[in-house]
């Protein structure tokens, strides 16, 4: 395990991952806004959430994130026209250990970073999460699209049961929509 978590760090000490600065998350505004300790807010780049599904991805993403201090990363632009900061989120994540195994739930993308004295975090992307945990749905965000196709992935790769859902809730809001069978 320890030669796993050795090659994870290596590998991410070679990837280009810039941390653009940390901030201390004061509120979760809904399922892709957060505003932080100094009052600025952060929009996550390149997901939606559906105002059907907003109370639901913010109780989720206020589980994550809330109280903590998390790690911008930027893309091409840093605000919105709004002044929202545009950035992805990652969040530090502590795992849980078993026989001397790390444990991590299916629905997070783990990454182990070691900073520059060899130690290491387990960090989660968290536009990523809100996507692959059905709240969110992927939003072209040109030119910022470093995390586009992994986003774009993750929504076609949801279980069957939320896409299912999401297409009977569809179909209650508007009775002329046709679904075709397949």
């Amino acid at each position: 395990m320890k030669r796993l978590l050795m090659v994870i760090g290596v590998f991410f000490l070679l990837t280009p991952f810039v941390w653009a600065e940390g901030q201390f998350i004061q509120k979760v505004v809904d399922g892709q806004t957060l505003k932080t300790l100094n009052g600025e807010y952060v929009r996550l780049i390149g997901i939606d959430v559906p105002p059907e599904k907003a109370a639901e991805a913010a109780e989720f993403v206020r589980s994550l994130v809330s109280g903590s201090v998390v790690a911008l990363e930027y893309d091409v632009e840093k605000t919105d026209a709004d002044g929202n900061i545009l950035a992805y989120v990652w969040f530090k994540f502590e795992p849980r250990y078993s026989n001397d195994q790390v444990i991590f739930p299916n629905d997070f993308d783990v990454h182990y970073v070691v900073d520059s004295e060899g130690e290491g975090d387990f960090f989660v992307l968290l536009n990523t999460t809100v996507v692959k945990a059905g709240y969110g749905r992927p939003l072209e965000a040109l030119p910022n699209e470093k995390y586009a196709k992994l986003i774009k992935k993750l929504y076609e790769e949801r279980p069957i049961e939320t896409v299912k859902v999401e297409i009977e809730s569809h179909a209650k809001a508007d009775l002329s929509l046709e679904i075709p069978l397949q």
